[in-house]
């Protein structure tokens, strides 16, 4: 359990002196859309996300014209994961104020969440346009980089709760000047992870990495950042630059079984089978229910000639996932390498009955029937 700090105590009191403030001031007028607006605030950044919504929902009653009140209720929708709920109060509130860059960017987060990377860019993109604080952050860094000789790239998980950063109130009496707005910072570690998680699902890795590269810089303990990271350097072919991410990511996080079964891979196709098949070992200690990583740590056995222990993993992975047709294929290759050809045939022929379209393993069943088999 995460200890409290005093200052975390002191914040709760604050929010706590504002919902009694709020309150107060609906029993004397239960007709007061910003007081609604404010407790929803204070209920919000104390984490009572459904008290928030119902605020919200009551001052926008009141008075449905007021922006802010979308886009707030919408973040408490974001933080409670309903996101086709708050890429609606975003739009209402991008429809009540079409130049609101806030509304835009958290918008764009929903929607990188929900996998929609195309819409979250250009949401990303329309923030920046409308918001030239955007763009100057997001320039300055590139140009810092440009400055250092790295490769000049413009700036998406495994995306964790976005972080608030609105001031809050510190009167009493004047609940008017409680902040009522509350926005994903885009100087955020978070904020770029999410930006790079996108561009990473359309192909963009450049990109991705460039934003990967703005989290860890804003926060060199991002273990998912380096992860990540290391990732698109895997789909360009960058395998070292890869393993160098995982160490990090390893180091911050030595339970990380994804990040050793990412730098099996990264090995694997460095053709150091060896310690692929040493990550994939940690992988599987600290996850044992991984077909892919039996299914890998397999398929390195079957290259370096060791046919008993690739059986031994593809059986594993088969009982983890008995339709894995590529897992029945290469199973019957490390038979057939044993000469023991009625159990490559029956394995080929399963594969096929599994995937009718797999092409090698009917060839390979045909060049086993030419040998009599």
């Amino acid at each position: 359990m995460k200890k409290k700090t005093m200052g975390d105590m002191k914040e709760r009191r604050e929010y706590d002196r504002m919902v009694e403030d709020c309150t107060q001031a609906l029993r004397i007028n239960p007709a007061d859309a910003d007081a609604y607006t404010n407790r929803g605030l204070a209920y919000l950044y104390k984490g009572e996300y459904d008290r928030a919504i119902a605020d919200y929902t009551e001052a926008i009653k009141l008075n449905p014209a007021c922006a802010d009140r979308y886009y707030n209720r919408g973040l408490a929708y974001l933080y409670k994961k309903e996101y086709d709920r708050a890429i609606a109060d975003y739009d209402e509130a991008i429809q009540l104020n079409p130049t609101y860059a806030d509304a835009y960017y958290n918008r764009g987060a929903v929607y990188a969440k929900k996998g929609e990377y195309n819409r979250a860019i250009a949401d990303f993109n329309q923030a920046r346009w409308l918001n030239p604080n955007y763009a100057d952050e997001y320039n300055n860094q590139s140009n810092a980089r440009d400055d250092t000789g790295e490769d000049d790239r413009t700036v998406r998980r495994n995306p964790a709760d976005a972080e608030a950063d609105a001031k809050r109130g510190n009167a009493y009496k004047n609940k008017r000047k409680y902040n009522r707005t509350v926005r994903l910072n885009p100087t955020d570690a978070e904020a770029y992870f999410i930006q790079g998680l996108a561009y990473a699902e359309k192909g963009e890795y450049d990109r991705a990495i460039a934003d990967y590269n703005e989290a860890i810089r804003l926060n060199p303990n991002y273990a998912d950042g380096y992860f990540n990271r290391s990732f698109a350097y895997l789909y360009k072919g960058e395998y070292d630059m890869a393993i160098e991410d995982l160490n990090q990511a390893l180091t911050l996080n030595p339970d990380y079984a994804d990040a050793y079964f990412n730098q099996g891979l990264a090995y694997y196709h460095k053709g150091e089978y060896d310690r692929a098949i040493e990550d994939w070992t940690q992988a599987l200690r600290l996850n044992p229910a991984d077909a892919e990583a039996y299914a890998n740590r397999g398929l390195a056995y079957l290259y370096k000639g060791e046919y008993d222990r690739a059986i031994a993993d593809y059986s594993q992975t088969l009982r983890l996932n008995p339709t894995d047709a590529e897992a029945y294929n290469n199973r019957s290759l490390a038979y057939y390498h044993k000469k023991d050809y009625a159990s490559a045939r029956a394995d080929w022929e399963k594969a096929l009955q599994l995937n009718p379209n797999h092409a090698n393993a009917r060839n390979n069943l045909q060049i086993l029937e030419g040998m009599g088999y």
